[in-house]
């Protein structure tokens, strides 16, 4: 492995701990019949970053305009999940616990387009 690809997995792992981290505490802290919802935003990201990363490998630079605008649309979703995330939540005060789900979304979004792009990291 080079030097890029290593230096790549080092931030793939950071923005998914910043995404899964949070999942577990906010599953527990749901209501019953809501567990999923209450993890959405987090999960969801994860599927679009490790596609993004997976993307990295499909794509030759430089990628096209319509892959990039896909990653963005498709990370914005989370962002529009984290209103019946908190909703779903018991305590109103585990929502502090998305603070990291939200760094982890704007982290995967910026990394993700770096990975589709073959931006150096």
């Amino acid at each position: 492995m080079d030097l890029d690809t290593i230096s790549g997995l080092e931030e793939f792992a950071l923005g998914l701990a910043l995404l899964l981290l949070p999942v577990p505490f906010l599953l527990f802290g749901a209501h019953q019949g809501h567990k999923l919802l209450a993890g959405s935003p987090g999960l969801f990201a994860a599927v679009v970053y490790v596609t993004a990363f997976l993307a990295s490998f499909w794509t030759r630079p430089p990628a096209s305009d319509a892959i990039q605008w896909l990653h963005t649309l498709a990370s914005a979703v989370p962002l529009l999940l984290l209103v019946p995330s908190v909703l779903a939540l018991r305590s109103k005060w585990l929502s502090v616990v998305h603070l990291l789900t939200l760094a982890g979304v704007i982290w995967s979004w910026f990394i993700g387009a770096m990975f589709i792009a073959h931006d150096g990291l």
